[in-house]
């Protein structure tokens, strides 16, 4: 059997995933993520790209 660890996320996984709860998007974060978009990314798809988002992720 194979066993899949989780990966810790990492610290801009935790301030975005903070900003998507926010609007109620959690889930639809957590799916764009596994589909490879970065959580800058995922925040814009879903249009929660904010000013004070790109602060504190696009550091």
């Amino acid at each position: 059997m194979i066993c899949h660890r989780r990966r810790k996320p990492n610290p801009q996984d935790r301030i975005a995933l903070r900003i998507a709860d926010r609007y109620g998007l959690t889930f639809e974060y957590k799916v764009a993520r596994r589909h490879g978009l970065s959580p800058v990314e995922a925040l814009d798809e879903w249009d929660m790209l904010t000013d004070e988002a790109c602060r504190l992720l696009c550091t």
